[in-house]
């Protein structure tokens, strides 16, 4: 079941059984029932290619480029914030990979961060996919318009305070897994927030869709009239208007206490740092403090994934 609903969604995106495709992440599956062999041989017979993320400096991500133009895959699999410094990278270094379908998984994907991915690898398209731990939850068509629901295994509710909220509001994700048979998984709050549109989608497929999906909870800001504020304001803010900055991430620590992480380039001066501050303060509210850091890198999570922003204020809450 978990490789149909893989393939379900792959499929999605143009990609055929058969067609080789790729994947960028942290660390490789461990194969068929645990065994590395067994995931060699899973990986030759699906024309696989792992691209490991764990050093991503610029002479192993030009190795990458090389390798992909090689490969040729159909589909190329990523979480978004890896895909997303990939292809920074290669835009930055005037490089391009001509690669159909680019999957992005495991966390929010702004319209800046689809951009700039279709950018380096025009002409393709990206896909965004929504799921976890082994489950296919939604998957993006060829319209773009929505994630298409796996309604036949999963029920999607979206709530908050508890209850259900309209069509097109955001709220909690609150998940039902109709193939959970050992373990019930049952109306269960995994702490993700979208919106969920029951419309017909004009790819003709008859599936509820979630037409937001903003992330984790605790990866949106608390504003001060209660408000949810979505990590996509920011992430384009800093590509366009501070290009000095490289990276960055971004803390909540208080309604009223914002910590902005940051690594900079060698351009960055009291002008960017000024305009960081003043389009924080023009979305929160001018009575927050907000504390700009300078450092030398913004680690992974375990898995991989890089986190914008947290809100410790959702979080404790």
């Amino acid at each position: 079941k978990k490789w149909a609903g893989l393939f379900r969604w792959w499929e999605l995106t143009g990609w055929q059984f058969g067609q080789p495709y790729a994947t960028f992440q942290l660390a490789p599956n461990q194969g068929l029932r645990g065994v590395p062999l067994l995931g060699n041989l899973e990986w030759l017979m699906l024309r696989h290619r792992w691209l490991s993320a764990a050093q991503m400096t610029d002479d192993v991500l030009a190795g990458y480029v090389e390798r992909l133009r090689a490969d040729q895959p159909v589909l190329f699999r990523s979480y978004t914030s890896t895909v997303y410094y990939l292809a920074e990278a290669m835009l930055r270094a005037g490089l391009q990979v001509a690669i159909p379908a680019i999957l992005t998984t495991g966390e929010t994907l702004s319209d800046y961060q689809r951009e700039t991915i279709e950018r380096a690898f025009e002409p393709g398209r990206v896909f965004n996919e929504y799921g976890g731990d082994g489950m296919q939850i939604a998957c993006e068509c060829e319209r773009h318009d929505g994630l298409h629901i796996n309604a036949e295994t999963h029920i999607v509710e979206i709530v908050r305070d508890g209850e259900p909220v309209p069509d097109g509001e955001l709220g909690e994700i609150v998940l039902t897994n109709l193939e959970a048979t050992a373990t019930p998984f049952i109306r269960y709050n995994i702490h993700d927030v979208g919106a969920l549109n029951r419309t017909p989608c004009a790819c003709g497929r008859g599936l509820p869709r979630l037409s937001r999906l903003e992330g984790r909870l605790t990866d949106l800001f608390v504003t001060a009239d209660g408000h949810w504020l979505t990590v996509h304001q920011f992430t384009a803010f800093f590509a366009r208007q501070v290009p000095s900055v490289q990276a960055f991430q971004v803390i909540q620590r208080t309604a009223d206490d914002v910590l902005i992480k940051l690594v900079v380039d060698n351009s960055f001066n009291d002008a960017d740092r000024q305009r960081i501050v003043d389009t924080f303060r023009g979305y929160l509210g001018p009575d927050n403090t907000f504390t700009l850091e300078l450092v030398d890198e913004i680690p992974t999570t375990p898995s991989g994934k890089r986190r914008f922003f947290i809100s410790e204020v959702i979080g404790n809450a």
